[in-house]
């Protein structure tokens, strides 16, 4: 009995390596398989995508609610404020009304040495830029100035 288990174990083991190593990898395809032999049960759930089907073979949902509508009316407002040695210094651009801010920044010039932005965000009420910039402990003797610039628009509610 043990003789035959063993002969048995070995047998199998022989088939299953030959089984492994007959079919190299992706060596299945087309040409190989039979008419409707692949079916839905042998398909692995969510493994296929769109663009595994002909056109047409996916079927459309209904459509959706229409979405808000997107922001219209852009306009690029900038400018700067006054340029001198005097720091701190803050500069705000303002949308024209009924517009806001979609976005914006600021930037220093001038003699900028020893100089840093350290703000540079929408106004608390979103409907414009604010820019403010200062010396560092070091000074500055030359003249710089704020500039800032926003991208304005019409934003539906």
């Amino acid at each position: 009995m043990v003789v035959a288990c063993l002969a048995l174990a070995v047998s199998l083991s022989g088939a299953a390596f030959a089984v492994s190593t007959a079919l190299p990898r992706n060596s299945v395809g087309p040409a190989q398989l039979k008419n409707n032999a692949v079916n839905s049960a042998k398909v692995k759930n969510a493994s296929l995508r769109a663009v595994d089907f002909a056109p047409g073979q996916i079927p459309r949902g209904p459509a959706g609610p229409p979405g808000p509508a997107g922001a219209v009316g852009l306009q690029l407002i900038s400018g700067s404020g006054l340029s001198n040695s005097s720091s701190p210094k803050t500069q705000q651009q303002d949308c024209p009304a009924g517009k806001k801010a979609v976005g914006g920044g600021g930037v220093l010039t001038g003699s900028t040495a020893n100089t840093f932005l350290w703000t540079s965000r929408p106004t608390d009420a979103g409907t414009g830029w604010i820019a403010a910039g200062r010396e560092s402990s070091g000074g500055n003797a030359g003249s710089w100035a704020v500039q800032t610039w926003v991208v304005c628009a019409t934003v539906a509610p």
